[in-house]
Order: structure tokens, then C-alpha cells, then sequence
């Protein structure tokens, strides 16, 4: 199992190197017997994500900071409907596959407000349940996922 940092690209200085789909694309077609969890799920592009969890059985999804991020660029005044619906679609059928975490105290809030952030989302108990424990459980005791 290998977790790769994707996404939130704009906070990091420009002489690093971008992580592009086609990259994670040809990473999970060369070691197919190799789980990849995505980190923050290539945030703001969301529907790379989407894809590969869709198209490979080996690629788990972290929303790490994914939920914080869209409230925060809306409160911003950028409209985040897309990524919103992108969301909520992925986590309504592949929430088995996702995991939830905070990077706190680098995230993206104070743990109260991370999670506030989650709840904003209106999430069932069964997708809630999926990402902060039994995917990750699941991971940690071999199961596929």
C-alpha cells in the first residue's frame, strides 16, 4: 500500500513538481496488486479522483482537507458546485473506499471546525461510518476494500 499527495498544487512553490493524473494512471496499471490511497483526491480536480476509483479496484480516495477546502473557497466567493456534486456522488458509491482524515494541526481548521466541516456535507450514517472507520479499518487488517 502507497499513499500519494495529490492535489492543492497552489500551495506549494512552483519549481515542485505537479502529481498528474497520467502519472497515478501509469503508477496503478504498472503495480496492479499495489493499493494507492489518494490524498486530498488531486483537490480542486476532483474528477481525476473520481475517475481513477471508478476505473481501478486498487485506489482508495482520502478526503483529507477536501471538505474544509470547498467551504473555505466558497466562503471566498468561488463557486465549488461542481466539486460539491463530484463529492457527494463519489462518497454515495464509493464511500468503501474512502477515508476520511484532518492533517491537524497543519489542516485546514482546528479539529472542531474540520469536523464541523464534514457535518456541513449532511452525509449518511453509513457513508459517515465508511470513511472515518471501516474503510480504514478494513485497510489496517488487510480486507479488501
Amino acid at each position: 500500500m502507497v499513499n500519494i499527495h495529490t492535489g492543492f498544487d497552489e500551495y506549494y512553490p512552483q519549481k515542485e513538481k505537479t502529481i498528474t493524473l497520467s502519472m497515478i494512471e501509469g503508477l496503478i496499471c504498472r503495480f496492479p496488486s499495489l493499493d494507492f490511497i489518494l490524498s486530498h483526491m488531486f483537490y480542486p480536480r476532483l474528477d481525476e479522483a473520481v475517475y481513477l476509483v471508478e476505473n481501478f479496484n486498487n485506489v482508495i480516495l482520502d478526503t483529507t482537507n477536501v471538505f474544509s477546502a470547498i467551504i473555505q473557497d466558497e466562503e471566498k466567493g468561488l463557486t465549488m458546485d461542481k466539486e460539491r456534486e463530484l463529492l457527494s456522488g463519489a462518497l454515495k458509491k464509493w464511500s468503501q473506499r474512502m477515508v476520511f482524515g484532518t492533517d491537524y494541526p497543519a489542516g485546514m481548521s482546528t479539529l472542531d471546525g474540520i469536523y464541523r466541516d464534514l457535518c456541513a456535507f449532511g452525509l449518511s450514517k453509513n457513508v459517515k461510518q465508511d470513511i472515518l472507520c471501516s474503510t480504514a479499518e478494513n485497510l489496517v487488517k488487510g480486507k479488501n476494500v
